[in-house]
């Protein structure tokens, strides 16, 4: 890159982080609950959207996330479209499981890594990291991420759809925005994806671990509505490894499947439910085989968000950390 290109692209980088702190300031000084409130507020919000398309460079900029987890990490991202993911405040209750989780000496497996807001950090607190990412463009731009943070020793990226089938290809629908795409398959259909069809690779965990790759100590799976065919794809490993489970629910009939999965004498689960009703988070541990850790499950016909300080959604990731380490004595 020449000096003045790089110049250029030092002079974007700046700005970028000059407007992402300011629209951090206006969100703590004005928070949406306060907004809500005056009068106009959908104009109040559609000024907001409109001033941040004139204000933030266009295309893709590399930035730093400001906050959670990833704090300091590198992220290509369009600032326009995809500020969310460099603020670095978005499901904190899997920010923290997932941080207090993974360190040096656990492996750790993302299921539909997107662009790796988990992957990176995972792998920058020590943890041997594969990042499952189907869709070729987030797979592509995963992959720079890492070369970017310098963590290609911690993370594997696998450009395949994690099924309950081993091998083949597998109708995938991408999302606009590509964090919404997943497999398209019978019942199966990413709820809100809106792309094209494409073709993927697909590969169960059972067949993947089989095959020589470490066994995982925690999965996280975010796989927009196909969660009980990546869980069908891992019994054995599931049975025989036990690994901590952080799974993301976005459907009623995928609810039933998970929960029906995951019950019995194997896993204790804990579900997390904000108030508009899905997503839905499913945090598992392995249960101890005496005495058994009691199940704490929401009703599944009026799901409520789990509260109290001991499963509240702020100490949910502190309260799976713990469990993990009481299941293991």
């Amino acid at each position: 890159m020449n000096p003045q290109a790089q110049r250029l692209r030092e002079v974007r980088q700046a700005y970028a982080r000059l407007l992402l702190r300011g629209q951090a300031c206006f969100a703590r000084w004005f928070p949406e609950h306060m907004l809500a409130r005056l009068p106009g507020a959908v104009r109040v919000r559609q000024l907001k959207r409109l001033v941040a398309g004139r204000l933030f460079p266009p295309g893709m900029n590399w930035v730093q996330v400001q906050d959670g987890f990833g704090k300091g990490l590198w992220l290509e991202v369009d600032l326009i479209t995809e500020r969310s993911w460099c603020r670095g405040k978005h499901e904190p209750a899997i920010q923290q499981a997932v941080r207090q989780l993974t360190g040096p000496g656990t492996v750790f497996y993302d299921v539909g890594a997107h662009i790796g807001s988990y992957a990176l950090p995972a792998a920058r607190a020590g943890a041997q990291v594969i990042a499952f990412e189907p869709d070729p463009e987030n797979a592509s731009r995963l992959r720079a991420h890492v070369h970017r943070n310098q963590l290609q020793d911690g993370i594997q990226v696998v450009q395949a759809a994690v099924w309950s089938r081993h091998q083949g290809n597998i109708s995938f629908r991408r999302g606009l925005p590509r964090s919404q795409g997943g497999v398209s398959w019978q019942d199966h259909h990413p709820i809100l994806a809106s792309g094209e069809v494409i073709e993927v690779q697909v590969c169960s965990l059972d067949d993947f671990v089989r095959s020589g790759a470490p066994a995982p100590n925690i999965i996280k799976i975010d796989v927009e509505g196909a969660e009980s065919e990546v869980l069908k794809g891992a019994s054995d490993v599931l049975q025989t490894h036990r690994p901590a489970l952080i799974v993301e629910v976005h459907t009623a009939s995928e609810l039933v499947l998970v929960k029906e999965i995951l019950q019995g004498p194997v896993y204790d689960t804990t579900w997390d439910t904000p108030p508009e009703g899905f997503p839905l988070t499913c945090f598992a541990v392995p249960c101890r085989t005496e005495p058994k850790i009691p199940s704490r499950t929401t009703n599944l016909r009026a799901p409520k968000r789990v509260v109290g300080d001991r499963f509240s959604s702020r100490s949910l990731g502190h309260t799976l950390y713990l469990r993990i380490l009481d299941s293991r004595k």
